[in-house]
């Protein structure tokens, strides 16, 4: 098993797997360090495959997750969502510690969120599922350079449209998983404003439900409350200024900006 591990973990290393091109160069490469770098076997066998254009062009950007579906084997493992709250914990340390920035980030988001759904008494698989959408929200920002997360100059319109990318990404990460309808949704509309001017798809008052609303509005509270490499952290009354300014320019839900204001006044 380590060996068929090995084998196209080496490959993957040394080339561009993707570019058809290359075939006869990692062929050669195989048939070369056969009996040195690889079993016989396990060579013989990669040289036979890979005489068919179709082996090549299931790697591709655009096939390879088609490819993996067809031969991966159908796998079910039913967890609760207190299960599952202790994987999302670990993801959300790992998306956290991408940078200095951003290290309190996700858990201080799912500290705010619990005492919010208490504020709201929220039943507890309520509270959970938004604990879960608060650890993986910023998902995507695992795929976006640090060079761009933690840049301390401007961004240029490009290098926020790569930064802009990441609820997207959030959402394609989690759209497949059974029973993460809500979660998916709540984690990848958190960059979403009522008056269509968020992204990553310019959704308005009307797509976005109640648990969406609160989990932007909190997530910039906790963004602001932190320092970034561009700006000092601010204090309470501070951020509380700029969510105010934005719902009443009708980006966030009135409502939930007052009650987050009432909640963490004193906190």
């Amino acid at each position: 098993m380590a060996q068929i591990i090995a084998l196209p973990d080496t490959l993957d290393m040394a080339f561009d797997l993707r570019n058809i091109l290359n075939k006869e160069i990692i062929t050669a490469f195989v048939r070369e360090h056969r009996n040195t770098f690889f079993s016989p076997l396990l060579a013989d066998v990669f040289v036979k495959i890979s005489d068919h254009c179709e082996f090549w062009n299931a790697l591709s950007d655009r096939n390879i997750d088609d490819s993996l579906k067809k031969v991966i084997p159908v796998f079910n493992n039913e967890l609760t969502f207190n299960e599952l709250h202790t994987v999302t914990k670990t993801f959300s340390r790992i998306i956290d510690a991408q940078s200095e920035f951003t290290q309190t980030h996700s858990s201080g988001l799912s500290e705010k969120v619990e005492i919010m759904a208490g504020f709201y008494k929220m039943d507890s698989i309520m509270t959970l599922k938004l604990l879960i959408a608060a650890d993986l929200h910023d998902l995507g920002k695992l795929v976006i350079s640090n060079n761009l997360l933690d840049k301390p100059e401007k961004l240029s319109k490009e290098e926020f449209e790569d930064i802009r990318k990441h609820p997207g990404i959030t959402r394609l990460c989690l759209q497949d998983i059974n029973g993460f309808e809500e979660i998916t949704r709540w984690a990848s509309n958190h960059h979403e404003k009522l008056d269509g001017s968020g992204y990553p798809e310019g959704l308005t008052g009307k797509d976005l439900d109640f648990n969406s609303r609160l989990i932007t509005c909190l997530d910039i509270y906790q963004a602001l409350r932190e320092e970034r490499p561009y700006r000092k952290s601010m204090d309470h009354d501070k951020a509380m200024d700029i969510l105010k300014s934005m719902a009443d320019a009708g980006q966030l839900d009135h409502h939930i900006v007052d009650d987050i204001n009432s909640v963490f006044a004193n906190l």
